[in-house]
């Protein structure tokens, strides 16, 4: 029922994340249910519901997968410039310089540190 209210996800959708979980990272996901899928729609579902990354473990493919006002490639590409995190506090200060105090704060929603 929860899933089945995430704007997005179709029948098929549901039945795949249900089918193939549990998912390790959001490309294990993104994999599943991705098909035919629009940009638009990966948002909405992925602003609903994602697995967070480590932002020192983490891949590339996954930061892009974080929905945001920055490319993915950009997103990714500035996640992985200041690696490695020794906190999250740095990760907000770093990605400060290039989004909103709003936008780093829905960012920090997708990612910890370990």
């Amino acid at each position: 029922q929860q899933l089945s209210a995430v704007k997005g996800l179709t029948p098929a959708r549901i039945q795949a994340i249900l089918g193939k979980r549990p998912f390790a990272t959001p490309t294990e996901l993104h994999a599943a249910i991705s098909e035919g899928m629009s940009e638009q729609d990966q948002r909405s579902v992925y602003s609903a519901m994602f697995i967070r990354v480590n932002l020192n473990t983490a891949s590339n493919d996954d930061f892009r997968l974080i929905p945001s006002s920055l490319s993915p490639r950009k997103l990714a590409h500035e996640f992985d410039e200041y690696r490695p995190y020794r906190s999250i506090d740095d990760f907000r200060r770093e990605m400060g310089k290039y989004v909103s105090d709003e936008e780093v704060e829905f960012l920090a929603r997708y990612v910890f540190v370990e």
